[in-house]
């Protein structure tokens, strides 16, 4: 019965330390990419990932940007990845750059904010769950 709790405070602990660091790196590249160029969306690859537990496929959509800076024009795919194909070749949008790294760069419009918050809201969830549960077991 212990090791169910201590599983799911692990699993807790381990959502909110992501989302705390995703968190954190999105802040520091903020930051630093303070340069706002127009850019467009060039393509939109779509990569699978297969569940090891079982075996079915999920897909994410990840956009490529093609942006100028400083008169180098760079083609970037995104590390954000949705479920859902959220761009289009050809959409315009907000690309923010680092001027001291072309190659480092976001875009407002990923709304990463969603997962973040997502992350935070299960880990806590679970934390509390988890120390509910020992303190359920332990009167038992």
């Amino acid at each position: 019965m212990y090791l169910i709790n201590v599983v799911i405070v692990l699993v807790g602990v381990i959502f909110t330390v992501v989302s705390i660091g995703v968190n954190h790196g999105n802040k520091k590249k903020v930051q630093r990419c303070k340069v706002l160029t127009k850019g467009r969306v060039v393509d939109m690859q779509r990569e699978a990932s297969t569940s090891n537990t079982d075996g079915v496929a999920t897909f994410s959509w990840y956009p490529v940007y093609e942006y100028t800076a400083d008169e180098h024009i760079i083609r970037k795919r995104s590390s954000f990845g949705q479920a859902k194909q959220a761009f289009y070749p050809g959409e315009e949008v907000e690309i923010y750059y680092n001027a001291n790294d072309y190659n480092e760069f976001y875009v407002p419009k990923e709304h990463t904010g969603k997962l973040i918050m997502a992350f935070q809201i299960i880990g806590a969830m679970l934390l509390i769950i988890g120390v509910i549960l020992f303190f359920v077991i332990k009167l038992l």
